[in-house]
């Protein structure tokens, strides 16, 4: 037979400072244990790399059959549907492929190298996870594309520099504490032009759709 699938346990490199980068077997997959419980490749996904500050790149070995894929250093399932990971230390701009239509849980946290984040768009619905962006320390501005239809609790949590959010005009769900403590946060909009599905914006202010009940202004944020 061939080889057998690998995981990596909750947390393995949890804390390891002077980590700069990481090269993942290809044989890394999911498996069913004898007691009929998935085991994932990465135990907590993100999390395990859970404090590498200095982590720059993460690149998977170059194998048909790969589970993961890396690009530009950022961890991806091997069909680029999903981003599991970016790189705490990886510094610029990303650009979101248009194949992507999940991004994991704490995906992007505490990713304070990163400059700014662009989408490409694609025509399937797009789900982000929680914690996705929390502490990104560098953001300024967010735009999301309007296959977002899903946004996780605390998405953009404790983003210091983040001042304006643009959500998918059809984003199915907002709460308050996708944004709570980005104390910047001055505006947050909805699609091009400020009409959405299910919710609308006016100069920043957020609205249900048909502007009948006001969700957000950056007055009021301490009190949602």
């Amino acid at each position: 037979g061939g080889e057998l699938p690998l995981t990596i346990g909750a947390n393995a490199f949890d804390n390891a400072a002077l980590l700069t980068s990481v090269v993942l077997p290809a044989r890394l997959a999911s498996y069913t244990s004898y007691t009929g419980d998935v085991i994932a490749p990465l135990a907590n996904g993100a999390l395990v790399f859970n404090a590498c500050d200095k982590l720059e790149s993460i690149t998977v070995e170059d194998k048909s059959g790969a589970y993961y894929a890396s690009v530009g250093g950022v961890l991806m399932t091997a069909d680029m549907k999903e981003i599991v990971y970016y790189p705490m230390a990886r510094a610029g701009e990303f650009t979101v492929p248009a194949s992507v239509t999940k991004i994991h849980d704490r995906a992007f946290n505490e990713a304070n190298a990163l400059t700014a984040l662009r989408f490409e768009g694609g025509s399937e619905d797009m789900v982000i996870g929680e914690y996705a962006f929390a502490r990104c320390g560098a953001l300024i501005a967010i735009v999301l594309p309007n296959n977002v239809v899903s946004l996780g609790d605390y998405a953009f949590f404790n983003c210091p520099a983040l001042e304006s959010v643009t959500l998918s005009a059809n984003l199915e769900s907002f709460k308050s504490t996708m944004i709570s403590n980005s104390t910047k946060l001055a505006a947050i909009h909805v699609g091009t032009d400020g009409n959405g599905t299910y919710y609308s914006s006016v100069n920043g202010v957020l609205y249900n759709a048909d502007k009948s009940c006001l969700l957000y202004t950056s007055d009021a944020a301490d009190e949602l």
